[in-house]
């Protein structure tokens, strides 16, 4: 008897310990992000891009040497009416150990290491990246992808396939004077793997001059910074003589001619090198500049989702359905429902009845419940993904009955 009294007396103690659930969790929420395959544009399981984003934050690892590369992913926030840049990531093994390389485009890239709980990545078409640049004639798969790509300069387009280390650099030498200039530079990473790159030459009208530019396009639509190789103040002609398809990084010659008659000839090559060429500089390692938002949002329905398919339209919500707050604003609402109790909700939905709460990659989102009586309303918060209910102190219940216009 006296043990039961003890055990009981134990239970009674453990159970008045517990601590209630924070009614502000931020996580990274599935529902808030867009995913994107890049290795087949096609939109990818939203907790997918839950998961890349929380590895993405995790500690970052020791790059490994030798691997062979996965899918290819882009992940984002829904459209909040802000520009957030989303991250990039791709799958990788080394050893039979999986990691992720990622890259927020604000720091510089990382790897990570996946857990036995992570792996939730296709494993079926790793490939090991190709040791030397590749360069060959548009395949008939790349050029009907991206048939609305121009050939400015007859017969200059070719398709590269890349490896992942180093940086691609493409050179442009006088023949004449033996100058050589650097016209373009990328670095090789695991991103590179499997995507389509293509070079061409364009003739074309910039800053007051007439210019000879290369062209370096990623997935066809990025178009990269470049020097041009030949500028003046009148049009030129140019003809283009492309060398055979090859790894020795010969892309071709290229011929230019001025009104005056003037004639220049530069040898073109596309290579990888195992470090930036001397004067140039990418972009900084670290830069916090881009805008991340730490906004609270009131919505009438879930933010729309992009369909990457195209199957259907884009619903974007219209400024009568959410109500954006300040950064301000939402550090004192996020104070107040920090002092919110754990409670079963009551009554009904709002008529606005999302509210989410941003806090850079990170989110929490809840369902407004609002329980109306003769002389008061109460307000309750449902988590939606804990599935937990919280009830709002009267002076949070004040604030959104009064500044937000929630009812």
């Amino acid at each position: 008897m006296r043990i039961r009294f003890v055990l009981a007396l134990c239970l009674v103690f453990l159970s008045g310990c517990a601590e209630d659930p924070e009614p502000v969790r931020f996580s990274y929420v599935p529902d808030l992000y867009d995913t994107l395959n890049v290795s087949d544009f096609k939109s990818a399981d939203p907790k997918l891009g839950s998961l890349i984003q929380e590895v993405c934050h995790q500690k970052k690892v020791k790059p490994p040497t030798q691997y062979t590369v996965g899918d290819h992913y882009y992940v984002s926030l829904v459209n909040i009416g802000l520009f957030v840049e989303g991250t990039r990531a791709t799958y990788i093994e080394s050893d039979g150990r999986p990691y992720l390389y990622c890259d927020d485009m604000r720091h510089r890239p990382t790897f990570h290491s996946l857990t036995k709980k992570q792996t939730s990545f296709s494993t079926s078409d790793l490939t090991k990246p190709v040791k030397k640049i590749e360069i060959k004639a548009v395949d008939s798969k790349s050029r009907q992808l991206y048939s609305d790509l121009v050939d400015k300069v007859r017969k200059s387009q070719r398709q590269l396939v890349l490896p992942t280390t180093g940086y691609l650099v493409i050179r442009a030498t006088n023949d004449q004077t033996k100058e050589t200039s650097v016209t373009n530079v990328m670095e090789l990473t695991p991103f590179v793997h499997g995507i389509p790159h293509f070079v061409f030459i364009d003739n074309t009208y910039m800053d007051d001059r007439y210019q000879i530019r290369l062209h370096l396009l990623s997935d066809g639509m990025n178009i990269l910074a470049e020097e041009p190789v030949f500028a003046a103040t009148d049009a030129v002609k140019a003809k283009f003589y492309p060398a055979e398809p090859n790894s020795q990084g010969e892309y071709g010659l290229l011929h230019v001619t001025t009104t005056s008659g003037e004639r220049s000839r530069y040898t073109l090559t596309v290579r990888q090198e195992s470090e930036l060429p001397q004067g140039i500089k990418l972009l900084p390692d670290d830069d916090d500049s881009s805008e991340s938002p730490y906004h609270a949002v009131f919505h009438d329905r879930p933010f729309p989702k992009v369909d990457y398919t195209q199957k259907t339209p884009y619903d974007e919500l219209n400024e009568q359905e959410f109500l954006m707050t300040s950064v301000e604003e939402m550090k004192t609402l996020t104070g107040l429902i920090k002092q919110s109790q754990v409670a079963e909700k009551k009554g009904k939905l709002a008529e606005r009845s999302y509210l989410t709460l941003f806090n850079g990659d990170q989110a929490q989102q809840y369902r407004i419940y609002l329980d109306r009586r003769v002389k008061k309303t109460d307000i309750y918060l449902e988590d939606r993904t804990r599935k937990i209910s919280f009830k709002l102190t009267p002076e949070a219940r004040d604030l959104l009955l009064d500044s937000y216009q929630i009812n």
